[in-house]
This record gives C-alpha cells, sequence and structure tokens, in this order.
C-alpha cells in the first residue's frame, strides 16, 4: 500500500505537482490496490476534487502507455519468432529428402551418363570459388556449423544442381548461393568431358568473417591435381589403349635393364603455367627417378597449349642433353600435327629407350 500526502498551497502549481505524483505512482510497483490520498488545506473543496481527477486521469494514461510498451514487445518476440520459423520452412523447401534426391539421381543416370568423385578430389579441381556469406539471423541465433550438399558438375564445370544433405537450415541457402557460382575443371574420361557426382562442404564459424581473398577467385597449384597411376598418365585422355599399352611395356622394360625410370603425362592446359616449370615440378612431386642414380625421364604433353617438355633428371643429362632431346621432339612434330598423339609419344620413348640402352650399362 502506497500512500502520498500532497499539501497544495497554491491553487496555480496544483497541477504540476499533481503530474510529478502521477510519474512517481507509475514508475513505483504497479499495486492495483494501492490509493492515493490527498490532503489540501489551503484550497476549496473543488480544487481538491479537480487535483484528484486531474492526478487520476493521468495515472490511467501512463498505465496504459505502460501495458501497450509491454504489448508491443510481446508482439516483436512473436514477430521474430515467426521470421525464425518461415525462414526454416524455406530452407527445407528449397532442400529434397534422402529419398527424392535418389529417384532423381536414377533418372538423371539413365538420361545422362555421370561419375562419382569423393569430395577431395572435386575439391582439387576448383578453378573458380565464392566463400559464402554469413546469414544475419543465424549470427544473432548464435548458430554455425557444416552444411553438406549433393552436387552435380556439369560437362563444362558449372554447377548444375545441388541437393540438401545435412547442415543447419538458417545456413543453407547462403552455402547454396555461394556454391552455385563455383567453377571446376572439366572431368574427361577417354577424352570427353562428363558430368560428375560429388558432394561439397561448406563451414559457417562464428567469429570468422569472409576474407576479402576468399571471395575472389582462387587457382589451386594444379600439380597436386595429378596423381601418377602407373608409368603412363593420360588426363587429357588423347593416348589410345594399344599406345598405352606399348608405352606401359616400354618403360616397365627400361627400368628393369637400366634402373630408369620413364613416365608419360597428357593434360589439357599447362593453365597458364610454362612447360618447363609444369614438367619440371611434375617430375619432383611424383619423385620421378631412383634416389641412388637419379635417373628419370618425364614426358609432358599438353593438348591445348600445344606444347611438349622432356624433363631429365641429373643422372642422365650426360645421356639424354638438350640437343638430342630437341632432336627426338622434333622428329614427332608431324605426327602431333595430325592428332596422332599415341603414335607420336610412342615414336619418342622408342628413341629415349635407343639412346638410354646404348650409354647406360
Amino acid at each position: 500500500m502506497k500512500t502520498l500526502h500532497i499539501t497544495f498551497s497554491n491553487r496555480n502549481i496544483s497541477f504540476r505537482v499533481a503530474v510529478r505524483v502521477a510519474v512517481r505512482i507509475a514508475w513505483g510497483p504497479h499495486d492495483r490496490s494501492a490509493h492515493l490520498k490527498v490532503a489540501a488545506t489551503d484550497a476549496n473543496t473543488g480544487a481538491r476534487r479537480r487535483a484528484i481527477l486531474s492526478l487520476r486521469k493521468t495515472e490511467m494514461t501512463i498505465r496504459s502507455a505502460n501495458t501497450i510498451l509491454r504489448v508491443a514487445a510481446g508482439v516483436a518476440g512473436a514477430w521474430v519468432l515467426v521470421m525464425f520459423a518461415t525462414t526454416c520452412v524455406l530452407a527445407q523447401e528449397q532442400s529434397s529428402p534422402p529419398q527424392e534426391r535418389a529417384a532423381q539421381g536414377s533418372a538423371d543416370s539413365g538420361s545422362s551418363s555421370s561419375i562419382r568423385l569423393k569430395e577431395n578430389v572435386a575439391q582439387a579441381n576448383i578453378l573458380y570459388q565464392v566463400a559464402p556469406v554469413y546469414p544475419p539471423i543465424a549470427k544473432t541465433a548464435h548458430i554455425s556449423g557444416t552444411v553438406v550438399l549433393g552436387c552435380i558438375i556439369s560437362k563444362d564445370g558449372t554447377v548444375e544442381s545441388l541437393d540438401y544433405i545435412s547442415g543447419p537450415p538458417l545456413l543453407l541457402k547462403a552455402a547454396m548461393d555461394a556454391v552455385r557460382q563455383w567453377r571446376y575443371e572439366p572431368v574427361l574420361v577417354k577424352g570427353e568431358p562428363v558430368r560428375v557426382c560429388t558432394t561439397v562442404s561448406v563451414v559457417f564459424t562464428l567469429g570468422c568473417a569472409p576474407s576479402a581473398a576468399a571471395s575472389q577467385e582462387t587457382k589451386p597449384d594444379p600439380i597436386h591435381r595429378y596423381k601418377a597411376s602407373g608409368y603412363v598418365n593420360d588426363f587429357a585422355g588423347i593416348i589410345d589403349s594399344q599406345a598405352q599399352a606399348q608405352l606401359e611395356q616400354i618403360c616397365k622394360d627400361l627400368e628393369q635393364k637400366t634402373k630408369t625410370q620413364m613416365a608419360f603425362v597428357t593434360v589439357m592446359s599447362l593453365e597458364g603455367l610454362s612447360s618447363k616449370e609444369f614438367g619440371d615440378r611434375l617430375a619432383n612431386q611424383w619423385g620421378v627417378g631412383h634416389k641412388d642414380t637419379n635417373r628419370g625421364i618425364l614426358v609432358l604433353l599438353s593438348k591445348r597449349d600445344r606444347q611438349y617438355r622432356i624433363a631429365v633428371g641429373l643422372g642422365l643429362e650426360s645421356v639424354i642433353t638438350d640437343e638430342e632431346a630437341d632432336r627426338l621432339g622434333r622428329e614427332m612434330l608431324a605426327m602431333l600435327k595430325k592428332e596422332d598423339y599415341g603414335g607420336a609419344l610412342l615414336h619418342l620413348a622408342e628413341g629415349l629407350r635407343d639412346e638410354i640402352q646404348e650409354n647406360v650399362k
């Protein structure tokens, strides 16, 4: 119970005092049972009644304002919840359940052939990558995590379609918007580009905003994408199977007889590197040549750049000199112009083999 005793000594200040009292009442405890006692000693009965009515009206007005503020706060909270729920629904609508994805994949496989690549392999083929933008509503809600997407890469390296697999729904749209702009190196099978099925993981971490460099074009080191799987690695798909088998046999016999490793690799493009830099770095990465003899040769051929490189290890520099390598390379130019890549490399392999067997004991 709150009781205030106010004495009005002058009628002219009665209303100002009443307003001050009303404000104190409004910001005090909201006790509906509290009532006001006003004692006026120097005012008539009419003045006291008018003061009491003014106080009550002011108190009711301020209490009504407080009620409106509380209701508005409740509506704002409800609006945030509605927006959150709507965003979740939209995110779920953009994705398809696993059963639908499986059905779609079956239909696609029937209409156009595609191959499946592991995520780390596909990641190495990225030519252009855009960093995702962290959704403000997810930041406010302190939501982080990894969004995993099923990705179909078209024959030209663009992202054809995306499917939601897992991750926070509030981060889904941002992840999809970023991945749709990515570009991949086309995957070739027997010289022909194919569609690729893979997965993509987009990581969102609170407090780690995407850097300016991450949103620009990024080209990973092209050398790391090529993994050796034998003496002949036809990444460009331009060597016929018969010539490839013959090249494999020549390289195998040469290593057994002279402890010299010879490798052949074809690529579609040097990706801005010189044939010398590309060939020498690839030979070092693959470790062509035995450690004890350092006898190794790597023959690189780029189809689009129309260039080749014969990288010779230190242990063979006295046998395959720059002049000798240039002579053997010129001998296969006529076949290269006719796009007889298998025949050209086979001719070069036989010339290198003969020189090594003749001079290395």
